[in-house]
């Protein structure tokens, strides 16, 4: 074998390995594949395959000489199908030429898969599939084929543009469960909400992950089995954060009227440039500390204590970070948690000539004004003394250097 053509074989071998990696192979699969082709041709001995997630090195003896490829990989896809028809074309490869072994891949990789609208409507009789093992109504598996098929599609979209994966899978799992709450609440109000989310998330289960982690820690490939089944792990996780972020979807949305309001009252004190948005982000902040501990049933003075400490808190740190008076944010951030309500309360009990609920309405109101008052002066003075205790260190510091 010549060096022109052991230079062929390299790169006929490489290029089945990359493929298979890429369409969703086992990496012993890979490996195993690659050895073989490269020993269907002689003059070709010792083949070593060394394949990772990221990246297949190969090398192989032909005539005394050490051929060696490295090839980093960075997509990966899911088609069994490529995966198939490799692994019959290297039990054959003993009977073909270089040049139709090059054909045959060529064929191969320019194989398309099912159209877009086909893999939409197979994830949305996936879902109704789900939903029949779990026992849903029959509004419930209509529910769960459009939920599936808008989660397939989105996710699909979302596979293909330079979003991170996790992130990508994240954005689905929130759409799994925000989806079904919209259409219980819209439209099917009798729809059952757990049904149609496990329908739906059944989808986004990395189940080829799950599969080669084991098989590969099976066949004794440690570092790819942990690499596939840490992949179905962080995999998830993200599921999991987006399902919860839907579950929040209230807190969410309190939050982002919160950060509206203080970026957008910050204007009527001439506050300018980044400072807009980090008055949103602080009272945003607060929004969600306040929202979780109505959550776990904490009474409404606590926890307009606790976003006071947050948005005072938050305060002090941003005004240090970018060199501003607090003031620039504490007056924007506090409007959102004015007690505005009750004193639209309170003036409604006053004209009816209720006393008696005016009085305890009056009382509610001052309470929260003064846990606001209480948390935002329990913030200052603990970064006054900070700040003081850091200039009292400074000057000692100087001192010393001067001595």
């Amino acid at each position: 074998m010549d060096l022109q053509e052991s230079n062929r074989l390299a790169s006929v071998v490489m290029r089945a390995g990359l493929i298979l990696l890429e369409s969703g192979a086992e990496i012993y699969r890979v490996e195993d594949t690659m050895n073989r082709i490269c020993l269907s041709f002689p003059g070709a001995a010792q083949p070593e395959a060394f394949v990772t997630r990221t990246g297949v090195m190969f090398s192989f003896k032909a005539d005394e000489r050490i051929i060696t490829r490295v090839v980093r990989v960075q997509h990966y896809d899911t088609d069994l199908s490529k995966v198939d028809e490799i692994n019959s074309l290297s039990r054959h490869a003993s009977a073909m030429t270089l040049s139709q072994m090059e054909r045959a891949l060529d064929k191969i990789d320019a194989q398309k898969g099912y159209p877009w609208w086909v893999i939409a409507l197979a994830g949305g009789f996936c879902s109704v599939g789900f939903g029949m093992m779990d026992g849903a109504s029959l509004q419930g598996l209509v529910a769960a084929f459009g939920i599936g098929l808008i989660i397939w599609l989105v996710d699909g979209l979302l596979q293909k543009t330079f979003i991170n994966g996790l992130l990508a899978t994240l954005i689905s799992g929130f759409l799994c469960t925000w989806l079904p709450m919209m259409v219980q609440e819209y439209l099917i109000p009798e729809l059952d909400v757990g049904s149609a989310v496990v329908a739906a998330i059944a989808l986004l289960v990395p189940g080829l992950a799950i599969t080669n982690g084991i098989r590969d820690t099976i066949s004794g490939d440690y570092l790819s089995g942990l690499a596939g089944t840490t992949e179905a792990f962080l995999v998830a996780i993200a599921i999991a954060l987006g399902c919860l972020t839907a579950m929040m979807n209230t807190i969410l949305v309190s939050a982002a009227g919160a950060f509206l309001a203080a970026s957008m009252y910050s204007v009527f004190f001439d506050v300018r440039r980044w400072n807009i948005v980090w008055s949103g982000v602080i009272a945003g902040s607060a929004s969600v500390a306040g929202s979780i501990c109505r959550a776990n049933g904490a009474n409404e003075i606590t926890c307009t204590f606790i976003s006071g400490l947050v948005f005072a808190g938050l305060s002090e740190v941003f005004a240090r970070i970018c060199h501003t008076p607090v003031t620039t944010y504490l007056p924007s951030v506090l409007m959102p948690f004015v007690p505005g309500r009750l004193m639209l309360y309170l003036m409604g009990e006053i004209v009816q000539g209720r006393q008696s609920g005016a009085i305890g309405k009056l009382i509610e109101i001052l309470s929260i004004s003064g846990a606001l008052a209480l948390a935002i002066l329990i913030m200052g003075t603990v970064f006054g003394l900070t700040s003081r205790i850091r200039a009292v260190m400074h000057r000692r510091k100087k001192l010393q250097e001067q001595d």
